[in-house]
């Protein structure tokens, strides 16, 4: 077989470049200040008596899904550390090369993402919303003295978690993938073909893993979005609010998708060649089995998973009547 043996470094970068364009694309939108919300929302639009309480539980709607998601990473974290863990030992190490340059390489993204010249994408993604809510004059108790300041507060710890357990799951997976790429030999044997069939089912569920992961990612960002709009009683103040939570749950359901074409969608690509070129599977198998099965309904079921956070963030408006009635 012949295959370059570092292939699989590039699963270091892979599951960073979507998030990588995503701030690039946001920093270059951003208007420099966090004046976007709110000069388009007049505090009088916040005069309400019972502010308080709808924050507090659209909070809570939030907080639940949050929790949910997390929990989710860490159960698909710890099924891809056992995966890992069950590996050959030259897999075991490329896995925790790929992951941990991975993780370094997010922790140096994101420093540099808090940084002033960089902060457009920080803006839109959390200090705008954060600006809106203490424009409120609430929940001070959880909101930071200002959107900007240094340190996390306990609204910004609301964010942070589940975004950085979401990175955390999609880098596992990641690295899980990169496993798949030790060179077979020149004549595998039965045994060994049977058990690179099992590395590629194991990715297939990995696959689905992630995609699910990045789903709750995308509601839970929505629903992060959306809190200001429970302290809106003023309909025009709420249909700027609605449209800027839609637009943004849109474009991080269209990065999550990405996300997950940047993971599987090489590993597929790689394989099929490989596979089909070397003979590593036997003439009466469909030898372009790669991260998709053969048949036409398994490929739509495939790609439709795959494009299931994007078409999260374009259900938006549905899920917002869901969340309200909630």
């Amino acid at each position: 077989m012949n295959i370059n043996n570092r292939v699989y470094l590039i699963w270091v970068v892979l599951p960073i470049a979507p998030l990588i364009v995503a701030f690039t694309v946001l920093g270059l939108l951003d208007p420099g200040e966090m004046t976007l919300l709110t000069s388009a929302i007049a505090t009088e639009a916040f005069h309400d008596d019972a502010l308080a309480i709808r924050f507090h539980n659209q909070l809570l709607v939030y907080g639940a899904v949050a929790v949910f998601h997390v929990a989710a990473c860490l159960a698909i974290i710890i099924s891809m550390m056992l995966k890992i863990r069950q590996k050959p030992l030259a897999e075991r190490r490329q896995a925790v090369w790929v992951l941990g340059i991975s993780i370094a390489l997010l922790v140096a993204f994101n420093l540099i993402a808090r940084q002033d010249a960089f902060r457009g994408a920080l803006n839109l993604t959390y200090r705008e919303i954060c600006a809106v809510s203490r424009q409120a004059d609430i929940a001070l108790h959880i909101l930071p003295p200002a959107c900007d300041a240094p340190g996390l507060s306990i609204f910004a710890w609301l964010a942070v978690i589940p975004y950085l357990f979401g990175l955390l799951a999609a880098a596992f997976a990641s690295s899980l993938v990169s496993t798949l790429f030790v060179p077979l030999p020149e004549d595998p044997s039965t045994q060994e073909v049977e058990a690179h069939k099992k590395r590629i089912t194991g990715i297939e569920q990995a696959f689905q893993s992630a995609a699910f992961v990045l789903v709750t990612s995308t509601i839970a960002m929505m629903l992060f979005y959306k809190l200001p709009l429970s302290l809106m009683a003023d309909e025009k103040a709420h249909e700027i609010m609605t449209g800027y939570a839609q637009g943004m749950t849109l474009f991080w359901g269209m990065i999550f998708t990405l996300t997950l074409i940047a993971i599987f969608g090489p590993g597929n690509l790689i394989l099929s060649g490989y596979l089909t070129r070397d003979k590593a599977v036997p003439e009466d198998e469909d030898r372009s089995r790669g991260l998709l099965a053969p048949s036409t309904r398994d490929q739509l079921s495939k790609l439709l998973t795959a494009l299931v956070p994007l078409l999260i963030g374009a259900a938006a408006p549905v899920l917002e009547l869901i969340t309200g009635a909630l």
